[in-house]
């Protein structure tokens, strides 16, 4: 019987040692093929509240259904602030030819909670990503050219 528990003790330890190995073989290649990288790290910027004007962007696109798919959504509400806040933004290219980025006319408007929305003209200061039907969740930054004009609107990925 001795014989047999030795050889069962020693027979664990050697399976328990290899199992050991593998998982620490997974755990460093994980980080290596970047198997984390739907993680979102938003900066200090969205704890602050909405301002008066995210909340009329806001209003005008979700009407009277902000309170419910909005604003009673903390992990929306984040994402949004993050959008506005931090991953979208304009600007003005004058050196490089910008004519094989997608127009922002081709984006459909995103109308599914207020049907009056329409594709409004360009205004950068008070331009409403929301009101487009941008891939929000793309692993890639995204640009689109504004129409006749020389400005793009950047849209940068949420995940690292």
């Amino acid at each position: 019987m001795s014989k047999i528990n030795l050889f069962f003790i020693f027979y664990l330890s050697i399976n328990l040692g290899f199992t050991q190995q593998n998982n620490s073989l997974l755990i460093d290649n994980s980080s290596k093929n970047n198997s984390y990288d739907w993680i979102v790290d938003y900066p200090e910027n969205i704890r602050l509240p909405f301002t008066n004007l995210e909340i009329q962007k806001l209003k005008y696109v979700y009407g009277d259904k902000l309170q419910k798919y909005v604003l009673d959504k903390p992990s929306r509400v984040n994402d949004i602030k993050h959008i506005f806040r931090n991953r979208v933004v304009i600007q003005n290219e004058d050196v490089k030819d910008i004519s094989n980025y997608p127009l922002l006319s081709s984006v459909p408007v995103f109308d599914a909670f207020n049907n009056l929305i329409q594709s409004p003209l360009f205004d950068k200061v008070t331009f409403n990503p929301l009101i487009f039907n941008f891939n929000f969740n793309s692993k890639r930054r995204l640009i689109y050219r504004v129409d006749n004009t020389n400005y793009l609107i950047i849209i940068k990925s949420k995940f690292k």
